[in-house]
């Protein structure tokens, strides 16, 4: 086997959130009575993104310290809505998880908030298939960073980061792992080593 650990991306790599986001999200504002209201293609650009950074283009400031705290409440409840009402799953996911985790160890790292990652565990019982994961929310670090020490403690000498975008691909490489793009999600790479079109391919992984 060429890889001794496989990292997965979250979001339009394992599953796609954005109408449970949506809906998070414009509850909080609502129940605050800001007028900010959140759209499906709004929150497609912002995916892959540390959660500063998108709270910043959310409402259009350079100040994050001035929407931390309405910011913050939105990922609460968005953890919360998630983690009980799950979201939508890639076909054969809980399936093809199943039977890789005999085989390779699986790990998460994500841009995510802290608490994100626990919510798809909760929602669908899969926290036993993943050795390890890590976030943004986390470490307060970059995806390439967060890989590096993902695969620094756990001891993976070659492993191999999946991901649906150029961003996804940029931090693999940074961080000097392989990437597979998931050409099935909503984001695009031209460089990478491997391709899956769908979730399962990725059992040829462990061949």
């Amino acid at each position: 086997m060429k890889y001794d650990g496989i990292i997965f991306d979250m979001d339009d790599t394992i599953w796609n959130t954005e109408k449970e986001v949506c809906l998070a999200w414009n509850k909080v504002l609502a129940d605050a009575g800001h007028p900010k209201r959140v759209t499906g293609d709004e929150l497609a650009g912002y995916m892959g993104l540390p959660m500063t950074e998108i709270a910043k283009r959310m409402f259009g400031t350079d100040n994050y310290d001035s929407v931390a705290e309405l910011f913050g409440r939105c990922m609460q409840y968005e953890n919360e809505y998630i983690a009980k009402h799950g979201a939508t799953l890639y076909p054969d996911l809980i399936n093809t998880l199943k039977q890789m985790y005999t085989k390779i160890p699986l790990f998460i790292v994500s841009n995510c908030q802290s608490g994100y990652i626990e919510a798809f565990f909760k929602a669908y019982d899969t926290a036993g298939y993943f050795k390890d994961y890590l976030c943004f929310g986390d470490t307060g670090e970059l995806k390439d960073h967060n890989i590096r020490l993902l695969a620094r403690r756990n001891n993976l000498n070659s492993p191999v980061y999946i991901g649906d975008t150029k961003g996804d691909c940029e931090a693999a490489h940074a961080a000097g792992v392989d990437f597979i793009w998931a050409s099935y999600g909503f984001g695009h790479s031209d460089n990478y080593e491997g391709r899956i079109d769908k979730f399962a391919d990725i059992l040829s992984i462990c061949e």
